[in-house]
């Protein structure tokens, strides 16, 4: 076997089983016009799946919080018309025997006030920072982070209803996850709903719900007990480090 073999082979990770190990990575296309996914983007993951990619990741979609968007025309992953043409993207993608997973994509401190269609809503940070110094942003309360994971939660067991074969949760690039963790680019005044370890408030929380989520609405025992199996996390390498003590239990 050559040293690229490997990678057409088949692969499982527990109920997750793919026919080669070729994954898709999520790639922002801003091609959703009503924040839908169209016709278009249904033929943009079949033609990938009919290609030969084993698992597709999708472009970043929005869960159901008010500022969890931070650019127009990217596809949100809540309201029925929405859903419905995710579950299109779901069907053609099967149809040509491949598997996908929804990147769930909160923007946090990234969205900028008046992004459409929310408009005039400023983006969410647990210190209001998304530049050292400067407030400019939402600080987050107890309620916020609460809206948030309850968002991520509804996201990861609407995928499932739709037939998605695992989701994962972005929790890099300066998003809303990553933010928590402060590093000097938004450190200063932290609200009291998350100066005592953060990363245990939002997102050790935000993951194990999810996971929850995908079993609690499961309708066989071995899926249920198999659900936080089919929930993967996006990370970035400067901030794998952050990530760690979460990992560690």
């Amino acid at each position: 076997m050559s040293a690229t073999d490997s990678l057409f082979t088949s692969f499982a990770l527990k109920s997750l089983h793919t026919d080669n190990r070729i994954v898709m990575a999520p790639m922002t296309r801003g091609m959703s016009p009503d924040n839908k996914p169209s016709d278009a983007s249904v033929e943009y993951y079949r033609r990938r799946a009919a290609g030969g990619v084993g698992l597709i990741i999708t472009e970043g979609t929005c869960p159901n919080h008010i500022a969890a968007s931070g650019y127009e025309n990217v596809p949100y992953f809540h309201g029925e018309d929405r859903l419905a043409g995710w579950k299109k993207v779901v069907d053609a993608v099967h149809a040509e025997g491949g598997k996908i997973a929804p990147q769930l994509w909160h923007c946090g401190g990234m969205r900028k006030r008046g992004t459409l269609p929310e408009g005039d809503v400023d983006g969410y940070t647990p210190s209001g920072m998304n530049v050292p110094g400067k407030v400019a942003r939402h600080i987050m309360t107890q309620q916020d982070i609460d809206d948030v994971v309850r968002s991520f939660a509804e996201g990861a067991r609407d995928a499932q209803k739709l037939g998605f074969d695992a989701v994962e949760i972005h929790g890099a690039h300066g998003y809303c996850l990553i933010s928590f963790f402060g590093r000097g680019r938004i450190s200063g005044p932290i609200t009291m709903a998350v100066q005592c370890k953060p990363e245990a408030v939002l997102s050790s929380k935000l993951l194990r719900r999810a996971g929850q989520k995908w079993a609690l609405t499961s309708q066989s025992c071995c899926a249920g007990r198999n659900g936080s199996n089919k929930t993967s996390l996006r990370v970035s390498h400067p901030h794998l480090s952050c990530w760690k003590p979460f990992f560690s239990h």
